[in-house]
């Protein structure tokens, strides 16, 4: 148990600094998660604990009903959204979520945010989701919506929170850190081709 809950944690440390290092989430905001194999837990980061910050002490081990079972801090407001989803789906296995400018920024208009790269068009199964929320957390309302879309494709890995920021999903945290990156990196293209077009240097 305690060698699955430590290469949790070390996947969760790795994620969390390369996501500060790469500027998409910033400040003590974003939350990120790994669930421990096959124990019905979860390492989730805790409230107020900057992603470049993160070491085995500030972590929280929870149950995936949310209950906290190791750790002396309080975990994410966004534990309801990371344990529903390990409770619905069981092809990953790890969560992050970041407050990503132009992917927040685009996300604004309602629009999916499309795959304009010929490495997104290759990489992606479609246009990446923008979910409509209206609160600073996912509250349950908001699961029924979320889960349906993760349902619909199961390949679909990746959405945003309208206003609020990237969700990715992977086998690791790495791989979810990953595409979370990739989601960004998406967006800021699409920004600038829809700037270069107003500006009629795009056709």
């Amino acid at each position: 148990m305690n060698d699955l809950i430590e290469k949790a944690i070390a996947d969760f440390i790795l994620a969390a600094r390369r996501a500060y290092d790469a500027r998409i989430q910033t400040g003590n905001g974003g939350n990120l998660s790994v669930r421990i194999g096959n124990t019905g837990m979860m390492v989730v980061k805790a409230s107020g604990v900057s992603f470049v910050d993160s070491a085995p002490d500030t972590v929280v081990v929870t149950d995936l009903e949310g209950r906290v079972i190791e750790g002396d801090r309080s975990p994410t407001r966004e534990l309801l959204l990371h344990s529903v989803l390990y409770r619905e789906f069981s092809h990953f296995d790890a969560i992050v979520h970041t407050h990503s400018p132009y992917a927040i920024a685009w996300s604004l208009s309602g629009k999916d945010i499309p795959p304009i790269t010929k490495q997104s068009l290759l990489k992606l199964p479609g246009p990446i989701p923008v979910v409509p929320v209206d609160t600073p957390e996912v509250t349950t309302a908001d699961i029924p919506k979320i889960c349906a879309l993760l349902k619909e494709n199961p390949k679909r890995l990746a959405f945003v929170l309208q206003g609020h920021g990237i969700v990715a999903l992977g086998r690791s945290a790495a791989e979810a850190e990953h595409l979370a990156e990739f989601v960004e990196e998406t967006a800021q293209v699409a920004w600038l081709a829809a700037i270069g077009r107003n500006a009629g240097l795009i056709a």
